[in-house]
């Protein structure tokens, strides 16, 4: 019952803000009909959260009923002046493509509903921190949040989607566990329905094109249940495919060393079958990539499947995050991402459709889109920082495109996309000002990558079931264009990019060498003292294996000569120009090849060092915006009557569709537990479908579960328990309860905050309340952090020499069972 009542908030967050979307949205063929639902809790949690910020709106059910309130009022504000009646007679002449848009919406969710009730895992990878903040959230009366795992300070996080999850746990009466596991199944559900949208106005846009709802489908298919080759090369490895024994009875595969993408190098079990008997399998998936610091030298070439000098890095993309089951930033927001492509696709088409001429840096901002597109975009930044400049850039290209279309090529329609960024990145940001003043970033500066970068194989393995049918599209456009007119000007430009990358990376690399401090950073990175072996093996190397580069230099080539063709004055002969929503596609697929492009050359340094979190990053956006055009595209290959050559493009198109399902299918169905949730207990098996993953916690700790949810209804203060590692049981009890802790996770504490400054001593603080015999000794700690509740557990016996008596004589003991006890300081 709980789940449909959130699914009836979304819908009515939908409903509610709909009007106001038909009224503004007016150039998208569905009005804004499939976007309504991200939009609708995105302003929704706006007006919540700048209430709460200014004091003015509080974090509770009142608070979250009168934010709803404001947009409905606005919707009602945007229909006055009779217009009712022009939306009702909208809504009768699309009834078709609403209902198979809700039932899209409705399939999806059930059926995630059922995948996460299979296994509603909290204790695992990022799972504690993303539900502690979503507690945090629930027992803070206004913002921003404290932090529940660094009392005495605000959560220093993008937490935005985090809020809007807390929001409808509490109207829908959700404890904070079952709200992770719908806000899973939300993202999932609202994804699928977003991307649909985007692909349902870019066919709908095209003239005489029926069915485009129809058509549409492909899209979730595309974004959410195609993964990377890694699965089909998974079902290769473990069948023994390219592996052959040795006299000595060793395996070994010339092909697997070659390819170097780890645990596909060592041998499987025998005998070859098509069972995966690695413990989680479907983990390496997110990891195909292999790195090579600088200290590997030539070996990284020349020996493949060595292990001196790799790095891991991430390459993420939807169908493992939502295997993977964190509510991480990234995942919850892919519908708001899908939101920015279609408000950036709504202000292409109004260019289409008007001049755009007369809006200027003067004018716009009295235009309420505008606005609408500062307040989506800034609410990017506030839900996954990275995402704002990604998707501001887009919406610049496309009024520039638009105007290009127009006007040519001209330099006017240039420097106003320009100036369009700059001020929907300032108004992005100080519509979200509060935000920002309690941010810090762990961004440290960008660094050249040299002998960072993507081998071809492993970006084919990744990308390559998106990418082929992006490339028949990109061919087909150019058949049909008429004309090889602008190719050469799309090579040229290509090449001009990534040359000038790559020598702009070196000389900053040669410069960082040269300067004693950025050396020895550079090195240190690198894991080389040699700056030659820094700068020349790694240039060596990256010519020995251009894969990545040479796949880049093509599409980039065929896209920037169509682009070019859409800006040119044509004459009789040279063919005829894109359709109305061909131009828009070549920019996705441009930004997506951008944002892999980038990382080749340049990455952010943060704490990891390397461009592990800049490939994760910029991929998986590359991933959402590569879906929606492969998904475009895949319409195009199937809807006319197939030449040979069509032909021969849909049966490799079925393969490589067919090869993307082997990962999603295994792994939804392992994570799943082959949804037959069987869990040991003391009293035997026991099958249990919830989506409550504290449920599944107390069978194993339920004297700790217990005395947690006794804190949960315990009035608010610090709450003392045992300091431990990162993707560990320590910080369960801040995390279950939403209590601040003195100190949770220390590692990730210094990422968010960008260094240990406020974490200051808590860790050995915290291990002297516990094991000092001297009431004074304690009481110090207790009063420098404001400690409330002291919990003695199983972890905090395990983890100090914990001299109980001092609380027993000089604390209140509030709560007591089997193997828990709860002290709480006396008040003053």
């Amino acid at each position: 019952m709980t789940a449909v009542i959130w699914y009836l908030w979304i819908v009515v967050s939908g409903l509610a803000v709909f009007p106001l979307a038909w009224r503004l949205l007016r150039f998208l063929p569905d009005r804004g009909w499939t976007l309504s639902k991200p939009l609708g809790l995105l302003l929704w949690g706006y007006v919540l959260w700048m209430g709460g910020s200014l004091g003015v709106v509080p974090n509770n059910s009142g608070g979250w009923l009168v934010s709803l309130l404001v947009i409905v009022g606005l919707s009602v504000l945007a229909m006055r002046k009779g217009r009712w009646g022009d939306l009702r007679a909208w809504l009768a002449e699309r009834q078709a493509q609403t209902i198979l848009a809700e039932a899209l919406f409705a399939v999806m969710f059930a059926a995630w509903v059922v995948v996460r009730s299979a296994n509603p895992d909290l204790a695992t990878t990022e799972k504690p921190m993303e539900l502690a903040f979503i507690n945090a959230i629930l027992r803070s009366p206004g913002f921003p949040p404290h932090d529940p795992w660094l009392s005495g300070y605000g959560i220093s996080y993008y937490y935005f989607g985090y809020l809007i999850v807390a929001m409808l746990s509490g109207l829908s009466g959700a404890a904070a566990p079952v709200g992770f596991s719908l806000g899973l199944v939300t993202s999932f559900s609202l994804a699928g329905l977003g991307v649909y949208g985007v692909v349902y106005n870019l066919l709908a846009a095209q003239p005489r094109r029926r069915n485009a709802h129809i058509g549409a489908l492909l899209a979730p298919l595309c974004l959410l249940l195609l993964g990377n080759f890694a699965g089909p090369l998974d079902l290769m490895h473990s069948m023994g495919v390219f592996w052959r024994t040795l006299p000595d009875g060793q395996a070994a595969s010339s092909f697997w060393s070659w390819l170097d993408i780890k645990d596909f190098k060592d041998p499987p079990a025998q005998p070859y079958d098509l069972k995966i008997d690695r413990n989680w399998w479907w983990w390496r998936a997110s990891r195909v990539i292999s790195d090579y610091d600088a200290g590997a030298g030539w070996e990284a070439v020349t020996q493949p499947g060595q292990t001196e000098g790799w790095r891991e890095v991430i390459d993420e993309f939807p169908a493992f995050s939502f295997a993977l089951g964190d509510l991480h930033p990234h995942v919850l927001s892919i519908p708001y991402v899908l939101l920015a492509i279609g408000l950036a696709f709504h202000l292409y088409r109004r260019g289409q459709a008007e001049d755009f001429r007369k809006l200027n840096y003067r004018s716009w901002p009295l235009d309420l889109d505008f606005w609408l597109l500062a307040l989506c975009l800034g609410g990017l930044s506030f839900l996954n920082t990275w995402d704002f400049p990604i998707y501001v850039a887009l919406t610049a290209a496309a009024y520039g495109l638009a105007r290009l279309q127009k006007e040519g090529w001209r330099s006017a329609p240039l420097v106003d996309a320009v100036v369009l960024a700059l001020e929907l990145g300032l108004a992005g940001v100080v519509l979200y000002l509060p935000f920002y003043l309690g941010f810090a970033s762990q961004a440290g500066g960008i660094l050249p990558s040299l002998s960072f970068y993507t081998r071809g194989a492993h970006w084919w393995v990744m990308f390559g079931v998106l990418l082929i049918p992006i490339f028949f599209w990109l061919f087909g456009q150019w058949g049909a264009a008429g004309s090889r007119k602008g190719w050469k000007t799309g090579l040229a430009a290509a090449g001009i990019l990534i040359g000038g990358l790559w020598l702009l990376s070196y000389a900053w690399g040669a410069i960082m060498l040269v300067l004693p401090e950025p050396a020895n950073t550079l090195m240190s990175v690198q894991s080389s003292g040699d700056p030659r072996s820094i700068l020349l093996t790694s240039l060596l190397r990256r010519l020995a294996q251009p894969g990545t580069w040479l796949s880049l230099l093509g599409l980039l080539a065929l896209v920037g000569g169509l682009l070019w063709r859409e800006g040119a004055k044509l004459e009789e002969g040279e063919g005829r120009k894109l359709g109305p929503a061909d131009g828009f596609v070549l920019l996705l697929v441009l930004l997506g090849a951008g944002l892999a492009l980038f990382p080749e050359f340049f990455y952010l340094r943060d704490q990891f060092g390397w461009r592990m979190n800049t490939i994760f990053k910029f991929y998986y956006q590359a991933w959402i915006l590569w879906a929606a055009a492969a998904a475009y595209a895949s319409v195009w290959l199937w809807e006319n009557a197939p030449t040979w050559r069509q032909a021969l493009m849909r049966l490799v198109w079925v393969l490589v569709v067919a090869g993307g399902l082997v990962y999603p299918a295994m792994a939804f169905y392992s994570r799943a537990n082959a949804f037959n949730p069987e869990y040991s207990t003391m009293e035997g098996q026991r099958v249990i479908w919830t989506l409550d993953g504290s449920e599944i916690q107390a069978l194993y700790h339920p004297d700790e579960m217990q005395a947690i949810a006794w804190l949960k209804d315990a009035p608010y203060g610090v709450v003392a328990e045992a300091v431990g590692g990162s993707y560990s049981e320590f910080a369960r009890v801040a995390t279950y309860s939403g209590l601040p802790n003195v100190l949770g996770w220390p590692g990730h504490e210094g990422q968010w905050r960008g260094g240990y400054l406020e974490v200051g001593s808590r860790q050995e603080d915290i291990e002297r309340l516990y094991a000092t015999n001297q009431w004074e000794e304690a009481q110090t700690v207790l009063l420098r952090y404001n400690i409330r509740y002291v919990f003695v557990g199983r972890l905090e016996q395990s983890a100090y020499r914990v001299d109980e008596k001092k609380f027993s004589l000089y604390m209140n003991l509030v709560y007591e069972n089997n193997s828990v006890r709860i002290y709480e300081a006396a008040l003053p």
